[in-house]
């Protein structure tokens, strides 16, 4: 299980990264554009008053992973907690989530499959309901909740906003809390030179805008779930390792114990053969 999980993982940290690049650069264009007035009158850059959250929760659907699960289910009763239990309703991708919450008593508003491959195409209901229930207005932000693939030794749970989309690539591409300390000169040097740019808006600005934001949010989507996914073979990967070590050193014992044992009864035996034939002697 150990070698499967290894095979799975360096295949889900390849997708990750690849693609991360394209995902940042998809919320630099995003900043760019969002400096023009015309962005602002498309739905997904509206800040509605709500103070209610859709939170799409992402675990997976088996165990034998550690503390995968556990750590981003924390983090989203957490999440839940600070920003009061009323307002903040679930989406999940995952039964390992979907039970977690049913556990504790939440109601979600919908549940989806786990993806082991997630395709533009299979990421296309979430993206909708996502976007739809957002276009609704009953909702002030919607968040993704998952665990964000670090390293191969370091996964963290993390919040990340998805809906409003907002003029802080950080708040595009970053979890919530997580940002590299000299990280806010370089974004505030390159959004300066950035925001320079001009675009040519063919046909028109509406109709460019309408076709590049959902297209935007499915990318952040779809990293998201390449990350967790990435995390989730990580973790299975480092599980299976601990267990067959764990495993090694109780058969080790068990041996030593057995050993022992049949020590003792063969010296038990041998005692008594030579008590038996001492007293024959007598």
């Amino acid at each position: 299980m150990e070698a499967v999980a290894g095979s799975k993982m360096r295949k889900a940290v390849d997708r990750a990264v690849a693609s991360r690049e394209y995902s940042i650069m998809a919320a630099e264009l995003i900043q760019n554009l969002a400096s023009h007035g015309a962005v602002i009158q498309h739905p997904f850059t509206e800040v509605y008053e709500s103070k209610k959250i859709l939170a799409l929760l992402i675990t997976s659907d088996r165990g034998l992973c550690g503390a995968f699960n556990a750590q981003v289910i924390r983090t989203a009763l957490k999440f839940a907690e600070s920003h009061g239990h009323d307002n903040v309703d679930f989406v999940c991708l995952g039964r390992k989530g979907e039970g977690a919450l049913k556990r504790v008593g939440r109601t979600f508003l919908a549940s989806f499959p786990h993806i082991d491959r997630p395709t533009p195409a299979n990421i296309l209901t979430i993206s909708q309901f996502l976007t739809e229930e957002y276009k609704k207005k009953c909702y002030g932000r919607v968040v993704i909740i998952f665990t964000d693939f670090q390293s191969s030794i370091k996964q963290q749970a993390v919040v990340k906003q998805l809906l409003p989309l907002s003029q802080d690539i950080a708040t595009l591409v970053g979890p919530e809390g997580k940002q590299d300390a000299n990280s806010g000169v370089a974004d505030s040097e390159a959004g300066s030179s950035e925001k320079e740019l001009e675009y040519i808006f063919e046909p028109d600005t509406k109709v460019v805008l309408e076709a590049l934001f959902p297209r935007f949010v499915e990318t952040q989507l779809y990293q998201t779930i390449l990350e967790s996914l990435a995390s989730e073979h990580v973790a299975r990967m480092f599980a299976m390792r601990s267990a067959t070590d764990n495993a090694s050193e109780i058969i080790e014992d068990l041996t030593l114990t057995y050993n022992q044992a049949r020590q003792a009864g063969i010296t038990q035996e041998i005692a008594e053969i030579s008590a038996g034939k001492a007293a024959l002697e007598l």
